[in-house]
């Protein structure tokens, strides 16, 4: 198997370990940005890489790394929500164009051809295969 598609999971969890926490328990942002590309590395956060990730980031306090750090981490965050809405929205589930309909208060008809050939492209842009026609 080519390291490409190996989980990082355990190569983010020893060098949170023994390096960016190893220093009086702070992480700064070089640390940051180390952990952050070994789990983008392929391209995916996979499932265990989630994990490791999840129990680092709850680490994270005031005291324990900079205002630049924990920016960065609440940016990192919230790309991974968005990917995440990205994804879902462009395989077209269900329950998300469910909520969304709730979410603008009327069915998506009126404007669906314009708002999915967004998604599409904008999934696209972040390389996600869509099924939405």
């Amino acid at each position: 198997m080519s390291r490409a598609k190996d989980s990082r999971a355990r190569d983010i969890e020893s060098f949170s370990d023994l390096v960016a926490f190893a220093d009086a328990d702070f992480l700064d942002e070089t640390e940051f940005q180390i952990i952050k590309n070994l789990a983008l590395e392929d391209g995916i956060i996979d499932a265990k890489e989630k994990a490791v990730l999840r129990k680092i980031f709850e680490r994270i306090t005031k005291d324990n790394a900079s205002p630049e750090t924990r920016a960065e981490l609440k940016s990192f965050s919230r790309a991974e929500i968005f990917r995440k809405f990205l994804k879902k929205a462009a395989v077209g589930e269900p329950a998300f164009r469910e909520s969304l309909e709730g979410f603008l208060g009327s069915p998506l008809d009126s404007f669906e051809d314009e708002f999915f050939a967004w998604l599409r492209q904008l999934a696209a842009t972040h390389g996600f295969t869509t099924r939405v026609h």
